[in-house]
């Protein structure tokens, strides 16, 4: 009787064994299975579960903003102990994946101070999409073809030598079903490709500056406010910079129809790119990058026509509060700072 029961101990043993291994294989099995989009045949890649959108590794948008998440092709991240080390995904041709971005609570300096227009990265909302770039930061206008504004720290740390890349493209992080404005649709309008962010303002490296030429950072200005006082004021704020100051600034176009050296339009290239009225800027001026913003703290606020005819005057003739600036456009700037504070700075008219 011992030995039956020995025997019959030792076959389920066995028994047990091979279930174990079965079990174990058929996981692996399953750990293994692809996960490709039936369409493309690309690997998924993982939602990310603090904000909207997928985490993609390689070129994605996301990668190139500071990513670090790969592309997953298999049901789990991480096989059991038991399974030999995942294949690495066949290369497949796939079209350019939907732009992603960093989530919106991002403590992107650009945006330190707030977001003007609560821009978000929402395709539906297309007259407001955010785009987050290394250079700067951008409110998106589908139906205008321009800017709502774009946004951008400026300390010592963005200025150098690096030539003028003049390399004006379409920006190709829009989405792909979107309009994309070439630099041919200002030839010939009478108006300048003009700049929010300038390019001297982005002259640490050769990338920062040709980022400046994306046509999502061009709006059209009438030759005489792009070449007088505008590019009188970036001057000044470099100048500041230079002295130690550490600025935040937001940029953009208001109203509609604006008079170029051809005449007044109210847009370009069949009506793809709007013409706005007048360019603001409104500028939060620290004594250095450590400095709390208090009621002292200075602030600029331009709002200059967007006609000929303004090329010699000086840009402090244009100058007004933040407040009247938000009253034109509807944004509300600075945020970010402590309401008691913003509201005493944005009040009050420059006269340094």
């Amino acid at each position: 009787m011992f030995k039956s029961r020995f025997k019959t101990l030792a076959l389920l043993s066995i028994a047990g064994v091979v279930l174990f291994w079965f079990l174990g294989h058929n996981i692996n099995v399953q750990a293994q299975t692809p996960l490709r989009d039936p369409v493309t045949g690309s690997c998924e890649c993982p939602y990310d579960r603090t904000s909207t959108g997928r985490l993609c590794g390689g070129n994605s948008s996301y990668s190139k903003a500071g990513g670090s998440v790969k592309p997953v092709c298999y049901v789990e991240d991480q096989p059991s102990p038991t399974a030999s080390p995942s294949p690495s995904p066949i290369p497949t041709a796939s079209p350019s994946p939907t732009p992603t971005s960093p989530p919106q609570d991002s403590t992107d300096a650009h945006l330190k101070y707030g977001n003007p227009s609560n821009a978000t990265f929402e395709v539906d909302k297309s007259d407001n999409y955010l785009l987050l770039k290394p250079q700067y930061a951008i409110s998106y206008n589908r139906s205008k073809g321009i800017a709502n504004w774009v946004s951008w720290q400026l300390n010592s740390s963005w200025l150098g030598d690096t030539p003028r890349q003049d390399d004006f493209r379409p920006d190709s992080s829009l989405p792909s079903s979107w309009y994309r404005v070439t630099p041919t649709d200002y030839t010939n309008s009478g108006f300048d490709r003009g700049h929010l962010t300038s390019s001297e303002d982005r002259g640490a490296t050769v990338q920062d500056n040709s980022a400046t030429f994306l046509m999502t950072n061009i709006i059209p200005q009438s030759p005489d406010n792009n070449r007088g006082p505008w590019v009188q004021l970036e001057t000044y704020c470099r100048e500041l910079v230079k002295q130690g100051k550490e600025l935040y600034v937001v940029a953009g176009g208001v109203g509609e129809g604006g008079t170029g050296e051809k005449g007044a339009m109210t847009s370009l290239a069949g009506g793809k790119v709007s013409v706005p009225a007048s360019t603001w800027k409104v500028i939060l001026v620290l004594n250095s990058s450590w400095e709390q913003v208090s009621e002292t703290t200075r602030t600029i606020a331009v709002n200059m026509s967007n006609t000929q005819g303004i090329r010699i005057r000086k840009w402090q003739e244009f100058r007004v509060s933040v407040d009247e600036v938000e009253q034109q456009t509807g944004y509300d700037f600075f945020s970010a700072i402590e309401p008691t504070v913003q509201s005493m700075i944005e009040a009050k008219v420059d006269n340094q």
